[in-house]
């Protein structure tokens, strides 16, 4: 089966679509699968600030498709559009790109929610509504975890 993945686009947001682009080195790619408007929007402007690229999957399918490819460090996902069984896509997420910082963006975030998705190898949570300055602060620790080589999850077991 062949999978045509479309050139680069930019949407109404601003946000990338399709295959990802060239960045400047050392900069940060991130790659989301986020439901609200708003929060895109939020993150186009963090990105657009501090100079990462970012790239919005449709499907899940899709993000796993980019950071297989990518290798991105860090991947924002929305608990709502991962569905019921959001545990499994995170480790199907996970199984894409191991050293990907998944970052779960849920409106509950409490500490049994953030052992399930460190266990099933995510990172950690990012609270809706998001808060500028709240994402900031997480997509840097996870870019700074990301970049170290370790995983938190082999601490865990």
């Amino acid at each position: 089966m062949k999978q045509v993945l479309e050139r680069v686009r930019v949407n109404a947001r601003g946000i990338l679509q399709g295959r990802q682009a060239a960045r400047a080195p050392g900069s940060l790619a991130i790659l989301a699968f986020l439901k609200e408007p708003n929060d895109c929007n939020l993150l186009q402007a963090a990105a657009t600030t501090n100079r990462w690229q970012v790239t919005l999957a449709r499907s899940e399918p899709e993000l796993c498709t980019f950071l297989a490819r990518t290798q991105a460090p860090v991947a924002l996902c929305d608990r709502d559009l991962l569905g019921p069984n959001w545990g499994a896509a995170v480790q199907r997420i996970a199984a894409c790109s191991p050293r990907t910082c998944i970052l779960l963006v849920t409106k509950v975030a409490d500490f049994y929610l953030w052992d399930e998705v460190v266990r099933r190898g995510g990172y950690d949570l990012v609270s809706k509504p998001l808060q500028p300055s709240e994402l900031v602060r997480a997509l840097k620790l996870a870019w700074a975890y990301s970049s170290s080589g370790t995983r938190l999850a082999s601490f865990m077991k």
